[in-house]
């Protein structure tokens, strides 16, 4: 991306909508959720060797969540939340925070 504040905000927003989604205990959205965060970290490294690997976790994840849907549509438990336990919790919000404030960085040094 050519303006370093474009890729803060889509990084950052995808991000934190998939750790959102992660959070909240639905099994499809918890994939839906991977997939997003997935996607928010390939974003800058698409001219990267490393962008391959998350594009194809980003592809698992999407299809994860796909499949979860149409078995939980199945047995009606599409909606039925189930709370993760903690350390997933803080597991996941830690790599939020840490990747949030790479982003950040990287966007203040672009301003420099």
């Amino acid at each position: 991306m050519r303006h370093p504040a474009t890729r803060f905000l889509i990084c950052s927003t995808l991000l934190t909508l998939g750790c959102g989604l992660t959070l909240l205990g639905v099994a499809w959205l918890m994939f839906l959720g991977l997939a997003l965060m997935a996607l928010g970290a390939l974003i800058p490294l698409l001219s990267q060797r490393v962008g391959r690997l998350l594009l194809a976790s980003f592809l698992i994840f999407a299809a994860l969540a796909v499949v979860q849907l149409s078995s939980d549509l199945r047995h009606e438990r599409a909606f039925i939340q189930e709370r993760p336990p903690l350390v997933i919790q803080v597991v996941l919000i830690g790599g939020w925070l840490g990747a949030i404030v790479g982003e950040v960085r990287h966007w203040w040094k672009s301003r420099i």
